[in-house]
């Protein structure tokens, strides 16, 4: 009876280590598989997006970009792209929150002849606690209003832009996500944009909410334009928790207004977020021009070719 029942233990071990050994080896195999598949289909999304930015006509880049957002999209649904690096994308800024819950994904068409740019994205948030990760499709808004700055705007008329920096805030409505983003406009004028996104109660994005005091009174959005020739800097400063940017003015004061005669002049502002809001402070001090780097366009995406201004 002892001898048996030794048999018996004997097996059991046995069995459970193969299950458990078998389950082990069937999961490393299936992400093995996972991360190949992912890898070959963001090969697949790289030669499109170079197509994109260049292409040889107008038809071919539009054509290329349709196919790149609708590939892209089923690629984001897939499990495990939340955390995927896309890595070898250079036509796309991703962006991920410090706190694991937001992903956005940001890309331009530029026509061949640099005097339109329109914009795409996608923001991917994630639930924690449901472990379940929701898509939405940024759509532009092709005219945007002249008081755009004054605007909440939801991911069917998004203000577009490329983002290039995501900071984490807690305003009065709750957790905002604070972006800089740059925005080519046309042969004349560049754009830099600092938004606000915040996830509403439904997990729906809303970009947009009166957090910027500035001199005009509170904004949702701050908008910088400027010539094309010029390069302006906006960025955020770790060590002072504050963003810093480059003040804009015309080469003339009879141009005020004539945004492709505006550029920096040498003096700076910023935003500092205090009591839930990013409070406005006009000509600082910056100190050793070195800290905030003001001559290059923004460290962290150096290497991204859509963030080239056009000549």
């Amino acid at each position: 009876m002892n001898f048996a029942f030794v048999i018996l233990h004997l097996f059991l071990n046995t069995l459970r280590t193969f299950v458990i050994v078998f389950f082990l080896n069937f999961f490393i195999v299936q992400n093995l598989f996972s991360q190949n598949n992912f890898r070959e289909r963001e090969i697949e999304l790289k030669i499109l997006g170079d197509s994109i930015l260049k292409g040889t006509s107008d038809s071919v880049r539009s054509l290329s970009n349709e196919v790149f957002q609708s590939k892209f999209e089923t690629f984001l649904n897939d499990s495990g792209s939340f955390n995927y690096p896309f890595d070898s994308l250079k036509n796309v800024s991703v962006l991920t929150s410090t706190d694991n819950k937001i992903r956005i994904y940001t890309w331009m068409l530029p026509a061949i002849s640099r005097d339109k740019y329109s914009y795409f994205g996608f923001v991917q948030s994630y639930n924690l606690k449901l472990k379940k990760t929701s898509i939405f499709k940024l759509e532009e808004e092709k005219q945007p209003s002249e008081d755009a700055e004054k605007k909440s705007l939801s991911n069917k008329n998004w203000y577009g832009a490329l983002y290039y920096k995501m900071l984490e805030n807690k305003a009065a409505k709750g957790k905002i996500y604070t972006l800089l983003g740059w925005r080519g406009n046309n042969r004349q004028t560049t754009m830099k944009i600092i938004d606000v996104l915040m996830i509403d109660n439904k997990g729906v994005p809303k970009f947009g909410i009166p957090v910027f005091n500035t001199d005009h009174g509170l904004k949702h959005r701050v908008i910088f334009e400027y010539t094309s020739q010029a390069v302006m800097s906006l960025r955020y400063n770790e060590k002072k928790k504050m963003i810093v940017f480059d003040h804009l003015s015309p080469s003339n004061p009879d141009l005020k207004g004539k945004y492709e005669y505006y550029g920096p002049d040498m003096s700076y502002d910023a935003l500092k977020f205090k009591n839930g809001k990013w409070t406005f402070m006009k000509n600082i001090e910056i100190g050793n021009p070195g800290e905030y780097d003001v001559k290059s366009q923004n460290s962290g995406i150096k290497h991204k070719e859509f963030y080239t201004p056009p000549k």
